[in-house]
């Protein structure tokens, strides 16, 4: 069986949740055979905490998954998209690198919780790079994701991305979609 997935939108606690949900529903119903699960994916990031998590349970997952940059692919969300062993970009698509943030929301801070933050995105950072090197360590053309995530942002086009095994291969629009026997949606809001 085919399974599509369309996850476009931030990547949020509630994204997360609903993109699990999704997994283990096919998890459940598979009854052997061939099943593959296609992951369409445009996303500007978010919640580190959750993109991490879905990192790892992709490259846990018993059934193969691949992932389809149908648009952009940006901050965490790139974790998402590295999870997968079979990694597409539409013509067109981009990816973005850039360092992590924490917001407050006018929530009063004190020094404690101010210096578990700055260590909490510092190791964020860290197994970011860590991660990013290794499941792109065929690239012809590196990135140099540690000056990504501590300097200026990089934008990359998707035969950039290509030739630095972010992705595997560009695709054109007309070979993007295959018939699938299942469609699920993300809840991204």
């Amino acid at each position: 069986m085919n399974h599509s997935i369309h996850f476009f939108g931030p990547v949020t606690f509630r994204s997360a949740n609903s993109l699990l949900g999704i997994f283990q529903t096919i998890l459940r119903n598979y009854q052997g055979g061939d099943d593959q699960i296609t992951l369409y994916l445009s996303s500007e990031g978010g919640d580190l905490n959750s993109g991490f998590s879905l990192y790892n349970f992709i490259r846990s997952y018993p059934l193969p998954v691949k992932t389809i940059n149908m648009g952009t692919i940006e901050s965490i969300a790139v974790m998402i998209y590295l999870a997968a062993d079979e990694r597409y970009s539409i013509e067109n698509s981009r990816f973005l690198f850039h360092s992590f943030h924490w917001g407050y929301s006018n929530h009063p801070v004190d020094f404690q919780r101010l210096a578990e933050n700055s260590s909490s995105l510092s190791f964020d950072t860290t197994r970011y790079i860590s991660i990013f090197k290794e499941r792109t360590s065929t690239a012809k053309t590196p990135i140099d994701i540690e000056q990504c995530l501590t300097g200026s942002s990089k934008i990359i086009s998707c035969t950039d991305a290509v030739s630095s095994a972010v992705c595997s291969k560009v695709i054109a629009p007309k070979d993007l979609c295959t018939k699938a026997d299942n469609y699920y949606w993300v809840d991204s809001f």
